[in-house]
């Protein structure tokens, strides 16, 4: 139990004091934990805005495996609840344009 404690405490540290360097909705080297529900293989380029097509899609994560893939995710997002990976292909970000909500 002590070790899981420390554990948290230390990846709730880790991540409070990355800094990515944002470039409007995306960044190089991070990624998002979980929350994928679709994945394509498609361009980096093209991602975002494939995620922008997608209903449900809030945010995304592109890196090079299978030749380049999108990983779209859904849920609630901060840029601050990205993580930094150390592979600077890896491109994550956020939906562009509001998601449409059904009443």
């Amino acid at each position: 139990m002590y070790t899981l404690k420390i554990f948290i405490l230390a990846f709730l540290c880790a991540k409070t004091t990355i800094s990515l360097n944002w470039n409007g909705n995306w960044a190089h080297g991070c990624d998002w934990i979980g929350n994928d529900f679709s994945n394509k293989r498609i361009r980096g380029e093209d991602c975002g805005p494939l995620c922008d097509r997608t209903p449900d899609c809030s945010h995304f994560t592109w890196n090079q495996w299978d030749n380049g893939t999108c990983w779209m995710k859904k849920g609630q997002i901060e840029k601050s609840d990205a993580i930094e990976v150390e592979d600077q292909s890896y491109v994550c970000g956020i939906r562009t344009t509001p998601l449409e909500t059904t009443e």
